[in-house]
């Protein structure tokens, strides 16, 4: 924990995301939403694709106004433009469910973030796209024609419906 302190004070993106994560988990600090926040702002600005997603999600996840929506979908998208497959995933999540009703984006685009994250390696998405594991990177190589067209079921995830 001192290293990252040192490294947060001294402007160092790794130590201002663990702090960040310290206060927003309340691990060795008391649990800070603000203070996290700033940390995790700090670090994201310096293009950390890790801190963009958690800063994305503190964003998303704590009540608050439809700004704070819009902010955390940008810093999810510049994280998920890293190539960090959680943040495809999330960003799938939400235009699957109701908050996008606050963000400027269509619900169809949920297909493609999560063939994102499942190209990244991100397990979670394998399954809502119903692929079988020993047949999974072969499959998501073949769904990479963002023509296809999927249906999601809560029961089995996706299914093809055209190619």
């Amino acid at each position: 924990r001192a290293i990252y302190q040192y490294l947060a004070d001294h402007d160092i993106a790794v130590g201002e995301y663990n702090i960040g994560l310290y206060y927003l988990k309340g691990d060795y600090y008391q649990k800070d939403l603000i203070s996290a926040r700033k940390y995790l702002t700090k670090a994201a600005n310096k293009d950390l694709a890790c801190a963009q997603y958690e800063l994305a999600c503190l964003l998303l996840n704590n009540i608050g106004s439809e700004k704070d929506l819009q902010e955390g979908y940008q810093w999810l998208e510049k994280s998920a433009l890293k190539n960090y497959n959680q943040a495809h995933y999330k960003i799938a999540q939400i235009l699957l469910h109701d908050k996008s009703k606050f963000l400027n984006i269509s619900p169809h685009d949920a297909n493609y973030w999560f063939i994102q994250a499942a190209k990244e390696g991100f397990f979670p998405a394998y399954q809502l796209l119903n692929l079988p594991k020993q047949k999974a990177l072969l499959s998501i190589l073949n769904l990479s024609d963002q023509k296809s067209l999927y249906k999601f079921d809560d029961n089995i995830g996706f299914e093809l419906l055209v190619k």
